[in-house]
């Protein structure tokens, strides 16, 4: 699983991405805050928690940073929820500030913090509830760039740096694909409502799909890679699969 565990604290990543490319800030992209007081359950509250780093990591990257985070603020109700509210800001915190820390320092860390949570979790519990963090930052993470696509592509700005933009997206969205197979291994074993292993496994062959066109794709305008029946196909079934972990 080594290969997929930066997908979860590589925030910088993604943010350093939207940076580079100046991404308009759509805050209707982002898991609505407000639903966090709802969210109840090991496997909901921890697979959001994921959802909401990736959003954060948006925010941050984009203008909308300047609006402040909601999606902080989500995140630590829903840690707090877990009696991790105060260890997890210095988990955020530190991911930002040493871009170079190692997987393994930064997986030890995360198990002291709820080793050292208010919460009493055995082995198998801490487990779970990683899996399931991983699981919702890594489909947020799918889902955010592949509703960029739609946007950028709709976005009515100039012709050529929409087309730009749409090339880099669909790079960068079939770059993300890399450790989807390793995901949908990771939770083939939970029985869960916010989970439907078919539909991980969807994806999976999308994104193979995906990788294996991308030089064709990486040809066409803006708005013609989004109605490319591939890309558009992605889009449903990441949105199927997101919805079961943010409704």
């Amino acid at each position: 699983m080594e290969d997929l565990l930066p997908t979860l604290w590589n925030l910088s990543t993604i943010q350093s991405f939207f940076e580079m490319h100046d991404v308009t800030y759509y805050p209707e992209i982002l898991n609505e805050p407000l639903k966090a007081k709802a969210y109840e359950g090991d496997h909901k509250i921890a697979a959001n928690m994921g959802v909401y780093m990736t959003d954060l990591a948006y925010t941050v990257g984009t203008e909308g940073y300047a609006v402040g985070n909601p999606s902080y603020g989500a995140l630590m109700e829903l840690a707090d929820k877990e009696g991790l509210a105060e260890e997890f800001p210095d988990l955020i915190i530190e991911r930002y500030a040493d871009s170079d820390a190692t997987v393994d320092s930064l997986m030890q860390m995360f198990d002291n913090m709820l080793e050292n949570g208010e919460k009493e979790m055995s082995g198998k519990d801490i487990k779970e509830f990683h899996d399931f963090i991983i699981m919702g930052n890594y489909i947020e993470k799918l889902y955010v760039v592949a509703e960029l696509v739609e946007k950028n592509s709709r976005s009515g700005s100039d012709y050529e740096a929409a087309k730009n933009l749409n090339r880099e997206l669909l790079l960068f969205m079939a770059k993300q694909g890399d450790n989807l197979d390793e995901l949908s291994k990771l939770m083939i074993g939970y029985s869960s409502n916010v989970v439907d292993h078919k539909d991980l496994q969807k994806l999976v062959v999308d994104y193979e799909q995906l990788k294996a066109k991308k030089d064709q794709l990486i040809e066409l305008s803006a708005d013609e890679i989004y109605k490319h029946p591939l890309v558009k196909d992605i889009v449903e079934n990441i949105t199927k699969v997101r919805t079961r972990v943010v409704e």
